[in-house]
């Protein structure tokens, strides 16, 4: 599983650094085709962010 870290006293945005990092993962094949991302609630959990933000991410 992808390990994502938000740095909360980071000048950029939760969202942008989350979005990133999914980007990032995706295109190193992390995540290889057909794979599928972790649910809201999950990531969620994983990174402290409100589901909210998981799905604008997303």
């Amino acid at each position: 599983m992808v390990q994502f870290h938000i740095q909360t006293d980071s000048e950029i945005p939760a969202s942008t650094q989350l979005f990133n990092q999914i980007r990032f993962a995706i295109a190193s094949r992390q995540f290889p085709p057909g794979h599928r991302l972790p649910s809201t609630r999950q990531l969620a959990m994983q990174t402290g962010l409100h589901r909210n933000t998981i799905s604008k991410v997303y």
